[in-house]
Formats: C-alpha cells, structure tokens, sequence
C-alpha cells in the first residue's frame, strides 16, 4: 500500500511540474507578448504623409492645383494615378472615363492627348478651378521636382499597351528615381517595374486577403485601414517593408491607423494629417502603448 501511495505522489509531483512548466510557458509567452508591444507599438518612427490623389479635399483630384495643394500642406507625397492615351500618353487620372469630372462618357483608350487637353476637370470640383486640365505624367514629375515627392499608381484598366514602360522611361528621362515610388493593384506591372528600374520602390496595393502578401519582392504594401492586423504589422516588420494606410481622412481612422503601425497615412486631407501625425509623436512610449490598449479594448 505504501508503494502505491509514494507511486501516486511521485505522479503528482510530475503532474504539478508539467503544470507549473506550462504556467512558466504560457507567462514567458505573455511576458514576451507584452515586450513586443512595447517595442512596436512605442517605437518611434518616421511617419510620413501622403495626399490621395494628390489631395482630392481642397482641390481637384489628380490635377496641378491639387499638387499646388498638396505642396502646401506640407504633404510628403502625392499619390496620383496614371493610365495611358489612345496615342500612348502616360496621362494623370483616376477614372477609365471623364463623365465623373469632365461630364464626357467616352474611355481613356479612345482618346488621343491632344483632345484631352480640351477637357475641363475643374469645374466639377469649384467655379475657381474653371480650366484645370488633365495633367500629362510628365508635367506632374516636374511641377513636383524639389517639393514634393510622388506615389505614381498604375491604373490598369484591361486596354493598356505599355503603361510600366513608359511610366518607367519617363521617370528615368525626367532623373526623377529617387523621388517616385510606384505601387499598383496588378503584380505583373509591379514586376516589370522591377525588371526595367531595381532602383525604384515598389508596393503592392492590398485590396482583398491574398495569402502572405510580405513575402513579396517590393518595398512597401499600401493596404486598407481595416486590412492592417497585428500579425500584418509584425511580418512586415520582419521583412523590412513599409506600411502605407488608405484613405483615412478623419481624426480617428488616423490615429488608429498610427496606433497600428502605419508609416504612411494615405489621405485626402494632408493638412489634418500633419496635425495628427505631431500629435503621435509628441507622446511618450508608455503613452502610445496605452492608447493602444484602449483603443483595443473598445474594439
């Protein structure tokens, strides 16, 4: 009977080790956890500012004026889009039409540069903007030279001929690498970037889950605000690339968007954003990992 009894408190005892093995376990994890919060979440970082469409707020959208805007803001970049001409002009603008902006229903593909330079895109947006055309690529790269650094999306829209190329050999007539990034939806567009100018950054546009998007060979994902999860922040972080945040456009969704780890705040008003954004950085380690963890557990 002894035998029995000093065999079950030697198996308690190696249960109580397992046990307390575990508990040891499960408070490192935490412990760790918690380090790693405090790491990234209270690091301080450049975090820069990028107009949406050039600042589509105070002006219109991919326009010189809102460039003008922009540069007045103090915006870091200004993130434009670009699509190609019927006669190959890397051109400036958002939609596959002009009905939105310019009340004209015909595609981009259909129309040759000469006659878009007819179209009024101001208008639309305010009297005051009367005469504001489309802008070409090339015009945006050098109205920006010096002042302020751009994000040129590739727009694909199912009729393009050669848009990375010429976007690319533009880039590099104007002498404009190192102040363009270029990010885009299509993978295969990114890649021929790549190819033709290592030099230039890349990022990958994250619109939907596809899988383990950091393991991409680019240098910044720009993902929607709703998109960027804990684990999303820390692969990035692991594999050097950058965090870009669209489109926050209120005190709120910005502040969120740094709390998350954003490196860039996408934004269609880059004047608030620079308030918001000294704001962040006026705070303290602790005090970020706080906002953090309220603004966790109000989610």
């Amino acid at each position: 009977a002894k035998g029995v009894e000093a065999g079950e408190m030697t198996a308690d005892r190696w249960r109580l080790a397992g046990v307390a093995l575990l508990l040891m376990t499960v408070a490192g994890a935490v412990i760790g956890d918690i380090a790693a919060l405090v790491s990234d979440v209270g690091e301080d970082r450049a975090i820069a500012i990028t107009a949406h469409r050039a600042g589509a707020f105070h002006a219109p959208e991919n326009t010189l004026a809102a460039l003008r805007q922009a540069i007045a803001d103090h915006a870091d970049f200004a993130e434009i889009d670009v699509q190609e001409t019927a006669d190959g002009v890397v051109i400036v603008i958002h939609d596959t039409d002009r009905k939105r902006v310019a009340g004209v229903d015909r595609n981009i593909w259909q129309i040759d540069s000469a006659e878009l330079e007819e179209f009024d895109v101001g208008s639309w947006f305010d009297p005051k903007f009367k005469g504001e055309r489309i802008p070409t690529l090339a015009r945006v790269i050098e109205a920006a030279r010096g002042r302020i650094r751009l994000n040129i999306e590739l727009k694909y829209n199912g009729h393009d001929q050669r848009l990375a190329e010429r976007t690319v050999q533009l880039i590099q007539s104007c002498d404009a690498i190192d102040r363009v990034v270029i990010s885009s939806l299509n993978r295969v567009g990114l890649e021929t970037v790549r190819r033709l100018e290592p030099r230039l950054k890349i990022g990958y546009i994250v619109a939907a889950s596809v899988g383990d998007v950091t393991r991409l060979d680019i240098d910044f994902l720009s993902v929607h605000s709703s998109f960027l999860t804990s684990r999303l922040r820390h692969d990035a972080r692991q594999r050097g690339l950058e965090i870009h945040v669209w489109t926050v456009n209120d005190r709120g969704a910005m502040i969120q968007a740094l709390v998350a780890g954003a490196d860039n705040l996408i934004t269609d008003d880059p004047a608030l954003a620079c308030k918001v954004v000294q704001w962040y950085q006026g705070l303290n380690r602790l005090e970020r990992v706080l906002l953090y963890l309220r603004m966790w557990l109000a989610s």
